[in-house]
């Protein structure tokens, strides 16, 4: 089953030179990659009827192995969709590893 927020592309699609990838407007990951984002914030989602007076829980996310970026930047896609009443919170045990993360989020605009 397709993943409503992921542009799925066909096997062996090649797209590390596009621009888009280059400026991190575009993250390149296969699709079971995704799913820990989406599994973490699956009780995060608005009420999906508008009547409902079912609020929207307010969610801390924590990415405990969070470098290079990945899964962190996707989470902090689905985050922003939903609101900015939730926090992320990204760590990971590698000095080296953390300046990955640094590097990623904020060329991705998710510092």
């Amino acid at each position: 089953k397709d993943l409503n927020n992921l542009l799925v592309f066909p096997s062996g699609t090649d797209l590390h030179a596009e621009p888009w990838v280059a400026e991190g407007k575009l993250i390149l990951q296969d699709k079971a990659s995704c799913l820990s984002a989406i599994v973490l914030l699956e009780d995060c989602e608005p009420a999906e009827d508008k009547n409902s007076t079912s609020p929207t829980r307010f969610c801390n996310v924590i990415d405990a192995c969070a470098a290079p970026g990945n899964k962190t930047t996707h989470a902090a896609a689905l985050m922003n969709r939903i609101g900015n009443t939730h926090q992320l919170y990204a760590v990971d045990k590698d000095d080296k590893r953390i300046l990955l993360l640094k590097q990623f989020t904020e060329r991705a605009g998710a510092p």
